[in-house]
């Protein structure tokens, strides 16, 4: 009897151990194998995503500081950055950008400053634009919001954005 169950708890531990090999194959093969055409591209890395939120950072302190100002243009707020990095040295580190007053400004994928303006999309799941790519790569460029979300946008869409905010100026 005893070897019975031991039978039977040897079968499960392997039957669970099984699954669960199983579900990492599949989850690990979905990351790299996406259905349709062979051209098709994987999603960005995380870190592209993560390095324009680094502008997003730099800009939230800015307006914090500044009773809401918008700053300028990209150059402006770096300058500021780069001005404060001795004041705001603990919160820049705690908002982890501590130390990046000058890399957070390029992109790493066009190798451009990132502009900063201010471009409302009339959509509120995505809020204003506040910071995107200059040229971006395929017809498409990372763009934050001021939600600080990120998001890699069409470039036609962009350009939509665009027009609408000068032709309600």
């Amino acid at each position: 009897m005893q070897r019975m169950h031991l039978k039977i708890e040897r079968f499960l531990l392997n039957k669970t151990r099984a699954v669960a090999y199983l579900a990492i194959v599949f989850g690990i093969g979905g990351l790299f194998f996406q259905p349709g055409c062979g051209s098709q591209k994987v999603l960005p890395p995380p870190q592209q995503r993560q390095h324009i939120q680094e502008i997003f950072h730099f800009y939230l302190v800015h307006k914090m500081r500044n009773q809401s100002t918008f700053p300028t243009d990209a150059e402006a707020l770096k300058t500021w950055a780069v001005a404060q990095s001795d004041t705001e040295k603990e919160m820049f580190v705690r908002m982890g950008i501590g130390g990046k007053e000058e890399s957070a400004f390029i992109s790493p994928r066009d190798q451009q400053p990132y502009l900063v303006q201010k471009i409302p999309t009339g959509d509120p799941m995505f809020g204003a634009v506040v910071a995107l790519e200059q040229e971006g790569v395929d017809g498409k460029r990372f763009v934050v919001f001021d939600s600080g979300r990120a998001e890699e946008i069409e470039e036609q869409q962009i350009k939509s954005w665009m027009k609408k905010s000068k032709s309600k100026k």
